[in-house]
C-alpha cells in the first residue's frame, strides 16, 4: 500500500487506479515507453476532450457554428493546455474527458427525464471518480447545479440520486481498498492541499477571468469570456452563468475556464458582429462576421500553440509544461540504474525528479509529488525544501539544504529540462559549475543536458 522511491517514507497508494490500469495494459499492448505513453496519451485524451466540448457546445449553445467555435477556443485556451498536455495529463485528460462528456448527459437527463440516461451518467460519474477526485467533485457539483438551474422536480432529483449511487457502486472497490488501507480520512487530507471545497480565495481567483496565472499575456479569450457574462446577465441567461459561479465557489476547478468557451463563443459569432453592424456601412455587415471568427481563432491557434511550445516566455506553468523527460535524462537515469546500488539514495533538482524513482528504482529525498496524501503541513514542508534545493545557484547553497534538512544523499542529479514546480523557474546555469568546482561533489556522469554527482562524506 506503499509507492516506494518517493522521499524515504514513500507516498500511500490511494491513488484513483483506472489510468493505472490503462497504462499497464497500454505498455503490454503496444510498442510504447512509459514516457512515450505520458506523452501521447494526453494529447490523444484532449483531442477527445475538443470532440465532447462540440457536443457539450450544441446542448448549451444550439448551433452548430457556435458549438465548433467554443470547442476550437477550448482547445487552444492556455489553461486547458497547461492542465491536460503536460505529464500529469495522463490522469487529468481522461478525468476531464469523462467530466464533459458526462455534462452532456446531464443536460439531456434534467432536460428530458429519461431514465436511460442515469444510467449513462452513473457510470460515468464513477469512472471519473476512478481517474481524478477534483473532477469527482467538479462532476458531482454540476449535477446538483444544473439540476437546480434546469429541472428542480422531483423526478429529476430522484435521477441524480441514483446516478449518485450508481457512480459509488462503480467506484466502490478502490473506495474500498483504501478505506482498508488508509482510512477515508485521507482523502480529507489530500483535499486540505488542493484549497478543499468552497475556497474563497480560489473563487476570487477563478472568478478573476481577465488574467490566466499561468500566462503571461492577457488573453483575447478570458476577456471575451467576462464579456460573455455580463452579456449572458443581461439577457437574463443564467444557465452558463450560474454553472460558473457554483463550480468556481464550491471548489474553484480549472473546469470554469472551459465552461468559459461556451460563454465566449456568442460574442464571437453574433454580439460583436450585430455591434459592428450597428455602427457600420452595409459592406462591413457581410464581412465583419467571418473576419471577427478569423482573427480572434487565429489569435487562439497562434498563442496556444506559442503557449504549448513555451515561446518566448509565454508560459509561467509552475509544473514546467513538458512532460520534463528527455533523452539526456533517460541516459543517466539508465547509469543510475545500473551503475549504483540498489538502495542509494538521489537529491534530483527539478522536475525531472519526478521521474527518477519510476525509471531507476531509487530514492528521491526530496520531491512534493504524492506527498498531499500526508497532508497540508508535509506537502508544504517537503515543497519549500524540493524548491530551494532545486533553486540553488551554487554548490555550497546545495550543501547548506542538505545540512538543514538532515539530507545525506549519495547521489546529486541535475538536469537542464523541464521547470521547477511550484516557481515557473529552471535551476540557475552556474550551478553545475560550481559543482565541479566543489570537493564534496564528484561528476561520475555527465551528457549535454543532465549530470550525476556523487557525495563525498568524510570518514
Amino acid at each position: 500500500t506503499i509507492i516506494e522511491g518517493y522521499t524515504p517514507s514513500g507516498v500511500p497508494f490511494a491513488y484513483p487506479p483506472l489510468m493505472f490500469y490503462v497504462i499497464a495494459v497500454l505498455l503490454k499492448i503496444t510498442p510504447f515507453s512509459g514516457v512515450e505513453i505520458a506523452w501521447l496519451l494526453p494529447i490523444l485524451s484532449t483531442g477527445a476532450v475538443v470532440v465532447a466540448s462540440y457536443y457539450l457546445g450544441l446542448e448549451l449553445l444550439g448551433t452548430r457554428k457556435d458549438a465548433a467555435i467554443a470547442a476550437t477556443i477550448v482547445g487552444t485556451w492556455p489553461e486547458v493546455i497547461r492542465m491536460n498536455l503536460a505529464a500529469g495529463g495522463m490522469v487529468r485528460a481522461p478525468a476531464l474527458l469523462f467530466t464533459v462528456v458526462g455534462s452532456v448527459v446531464e443536460l439531456r437527463l434534467f432536460r428530458t427525464n429519461e431514465w436511460s440516461y442515469t444510467g449513462v451518467g452513473g457510470v460515468l460519474f464513477g469512472l471519473t471518480t476512478l481517474t481524478h477526485p477534483v473532477y469527482a467533485v467538479v462532476f458531482g457539483s454540476s449535477y446538483l447545479l444544473l439540476y437546480v438551474l434546469i429541472d428542480r422536480s422531483r423526478r429529476g432529483f430522484l435521477q441524480g440520486v441514483a446516478v449518485c449511487l450508481l457512480g459509488v457502486v462503480v467506484a466502490a472497490p478502490w473506495l474500498f481498498f483504501v478505506n482498508q488501507a488508509h482510512g477515508l480520512e485521507i482523502l480529507l487530507k489530500t483535499s486540505s492541499t488542493q484549497g478543499g471545497l468552497f475556497p474563497l480565495f480560489g473563487a476570487v481567483k477563478t472568478l478573476a477571468f481577465l488574467h490566466s496565472p499561468y500566462s503571461v499575456l492577457v488573453t483575447l479569450y478570458s476577456a471575451l469570456f467576462f464579456l460573455g457574462i455580463l452579456f449572458s446577465i443581461a439577457k437574463r441567461e443564467f444557465l452558463i452563468v450560474g454553472w460558473v459561479v457554483g463550480l468556481s465557489v464550491i471548489i474553484g476547478s480549472p473546469f470554469v475556464y472551459l465552461l468559459g468557451a461556451f460563454l465566449a463563443a456568442p460574442i464571437i459569432t453574433t454580439h460583436l458582429p450585430n455591434a459592428i453592424a450597428n455602427v457600420s456601412a452595409p459592406p462591413l455587415h457581410r464581412v465583419a462576421p467571418l473576419f471577427i471568427v478569423i482573427a480572434v481563432l487565429g489569435y487562439g491557434i497562434l498563442s496556444g500553440a506559442l503557449y504549448g511550445g513555451d515561446y518566448l516566455g509565454m508560459s509561467s506553468s509552475p509544473d514546467g509544461f513538458a512532460t520534463s523527460v528527455d533523452e539526456d535524462d533517460l541516459d543517466s537515469m539508465q547509469y543510475l540504474q545500473q551503475s549504483t546500488p540498489e538502495d542509494a539514495t538521489v537529491a534530483a533538482i527539478g522536475n525531472t525528479a519526478e521521474w527518477l524513482p519510476y525509471l531507476t528504482n531509487r530514492t528521491i529525498l526530496f520531491g512534493p509529488w504524492g506527498m498531499e496524501w500526508y497532508g497540508h503541513e508535509r506537502f508544504t514542508t517537503e515543497m519549500q525544501q524540493y524548491s530551494q534545493l532545486s533553486t540553488c545557484p551554487t554548490a555550497s547553497c546545495i550543501s547548506t539544504v542538505l545540512n538543514e534538512t538532515d539530507a545525506n544523499p549519495d547521489f546529486i542529479f541535475v538536469s537542464d529540462t523541464g521547470g521547477i514546480w511550484g516557481s515557473g523557474k529552471t535551476h540557475p546555469v552556474s550551478l553545475s559549475e560550481t559543482m565541479n568546482q566543489s570537493d564534496k561533489y564528484r561528476l561520475v556522469y555527465s551528457n549535454d543536458g543532465s549530470q550525476i554527482y556523487q557525495v563525498q562524506y568524510s570518514s
